[in-house]
């Protein structure tokens, strides 16, 4: 079943699987699209709906099989004046060390900078460069999936990936970045680290973006220590 923006599939008793049907469409137009969509149904939730799960070009939707069925989900879907809502995402400013704050922290700058034959600054300002989209949040809560990286320092994910990854850790996989928000196992790249506390943070939603400023280490550690605000 589609529409002119929309393709829609029933997955399940109790949730329909929401894509966008142009696939010529540039990726970020085709996540625009799900924030939009995912924006209005959190702005005013019916009563059927029970969860939404965005993605990088599909949006899970469930709800309530006792009170609607997918018919039903789908023909109000269709009915959304989603451009009518100019649904705008957050922007979340997030300070980094470009380094190891602890002997024990891994890190991965000076690799990059060798794949790429660059200076370990020249990562750095690259990085920072430009907001990123949040494309999809998973994997770990509060784990976003940002992009696109500027093509000069895309780098593959490690051979083998790490069993200890600290939380804060920022870090590049290809032409994604990301926080980690807590312990976890990982084969990201490790640029640097956060002292933002993801696990206290406001959530990402898909359509934020994310902004990258660089503190030294005295700064990272007052604000690790909460003496200063961590975020803007």
């Amino acid at each position: 079943m589609e529409n002119r923006l929309f393709r829609f599939e029933a997955v399940s008793e109790e949730a329909i699987l929401v894509s966008v049907r142009d696939p010529k469409l540039a990726l970020v137009e085709r996540n625009e699209l799900v924030a939009l969509l995912n924006g209005v149904l959190k702005s005013s939730p019916p009563k059927w709906l029970t969860d939404l799960v965005p993605s990088y070009d599909t949006l899970l939707i469930y709800f309530d099989w006792r009170q609607v069925d997918s018919y039903f989900v789908i023909n109000k879907i269709k009915e959304l004046q989603l451009i009518a809502s100019n649904h705008l995402g957050k922007t979340h400013k997030i300070p980094v060390f470009y380094g190891a704050p602890e002997d024990k922290y891994p890190l991965d700058l000076q690799n990059v900078a060798d794949v790429h034959k660059m200076f370990q600054q020249e990562v750095i300002k690259s990085h920072q460069q430009r907001p990123y989209r949040v494309f999809s949040v998973g994997f770990l809560p509060n784990f976003a999936y940002l992009g696109e990286l500027m093509s000069d320092i895309a780098t593959p994910r490690l051979k083998t990936p790490r069993t200890y990854v600290p939380a804060g850790a920022v870090a590049i996989a290809d032409r994604q970045t990301a926080i980690y928000p807590q312990r976890s196992q990982g084969g990201w790249q490790i640029l640097g680290y956060t002292p933002v506390d993801l696990r206290k943070h406001e959530g990402f939603s898909v359509g934020d973006h994310v902004e990258f400023y660089p503190i030294d280490l005295p700064t990272y550690d007052r604000m690790k220590n909460g003496e200063t605000s961590a975020a803007n």
